[in-house]
């Protein structure tokens, strides 16, 4: 009997002590969350053990308090939720890499309408056929009161006179000519390449844009072009082309 009691409590401190150190404290886990979304701050990481969680910094890393066979729980809006149980081989790791699945919401069917028929026209709110003015033109109309297309508009008030002696008409008007100006040039360049002005033309290739902005001048050209005229506007070209070799040989 006597040697019964003095072996329980042996086993009661065995027990204890075992129990103790299954009941140790929490350790912190470093991890880090992997994803091939780039987004990865404010992700929730919850111990479900301790109901105690940390939020995800940037680049995905967190810091939380563990211990073995803790559970701890992933989740965010555009990933699928996720459970670990944390193994004796999770602490003793560096940094703990959690894999986490981004959540793909697919569409049954996608339906494009167009509504190209709606438009100002067509809800009545501007006339049909209404002139398409570019910026230069409107700010000309504007302050002047002359249309570059139709000449004087029938409505008059005092600013377009204002401007005319403050100048600012005449810059306005230089201002369209360089828009048009530039519009060709573009237009050139679509039509035109540099190699057929090089090849073609045999224009060299250091003034190839320069004979661009000879050849904008001309009015045969601009009115071939106007109607994109495409042959007759490099028929042009050809006799521009003889006409600016000739300057240049002037010059050197």
């Amino acid at each position: 009997m006597q040697r019964i009691m003095l072996i329980l409590p042996f086993f009661f401190l065995t027990t204890t002590a075992s129990l103790l150190a299954q009941q140790k404290e929490r350790t912190h886990l470093k991890g880090k969350i992997v994803s091939q979304y780039s987004h990865l701050e404010g992700m929730d990481v919850i111990n479900l053990n301790t109901e105690k969680g940390v939020k995800t910094i940037a680049g995905g890393y967190f810091d939380i308090k563990v211990r073995v066979n803790d559970t701890l729980m992933f989740s965010a809006f555009q990933f699928k939720g996720k459970r670990i149980v944390v193994t004796e081989e999770d602490l003793e790791k560096d940094l703990l890499l959690v894999q986490m699945e981004i959540i793909v919401h697919y569409l049954d069917e996608v339906m494009v309408m167009r509504y190209d028929h709606i438009n100002p026209e067509s809800l009545g709110i501007v006339p049909k056929n209404q002139k398409k003015y570019t910026p230069a033109e409107r700010k000309l109309k504007a302050a002047s009161g002359y249309d570059a297309t139709l000449g004087l508009n029938t409505s008059f008030s005092l600013d377009p006179l204002f401007n005319v002696f403050s100048g600012r008409t005449k810059m306005l008007e230089k201002a369209l000519v360089v828009e048009k100006k530039d519009k060709l040039l573009r237009k050139i360049e679509a039509y035109f390449s540099d190699e057929f002005i090089r090849e073609k033309l045999q224009i060299e290739e250091a003034f190839v844009d320069g004979f661009k902005y000879y050849i904008v001048d001309d009015p045969k050209f601009v009115e071939a072009m106007g109607k994109k005229d495409k042959t007759t506007a490099a028929f042009v070209m050809g006799e521009l082309a003889e006409e600016y070799k000739k300057v240049l040989a002037d010059v050197k």
